[in-house]
């Protein structure tokens, strides 16, 4: 997963501290619409690379184990907002 975050003016930032991640399942098939609720916390896997690159966040996000479906992946921002982004594994 990639981001990017920027001030009013449009301008690209870095936050204070990493944000948080966390994720929220879905349901077993894809395009659901749910309420925007955060559930867990998602670790990262031991050979993750959550960086910053000047320009964007990178999160790498291991789906071992994980049912099927569609997952909402949240990033915990420092302001209190939690952009997210929907994934689907099949």
């Amino acid at each position: 997963m990639k981001f990017v975050l920027k001030n009013a003016q449009g301008v690209i930032v870095q936050q204070v501290g990493n944000p948080t991640f966390t994720k929220t399942y879905l349901g077993a098939s894809c395009g659901q619409t749910v309420a925007d609720s955060v559930n867990e916390t998602v670790v990262p896997d031991a050979s993750t690379a959550y960086t910053w690159d000047g320009n964007q966040y990178h999160y790498n996000w291991s789906t071992k184990g994980l049912a099927p479906g569609e997952y909402r992946i949240y990033a915990n921002l420092a302001d209190n907002t939690k952009p997210w982004v929907n994934i689907c594994l099949s």
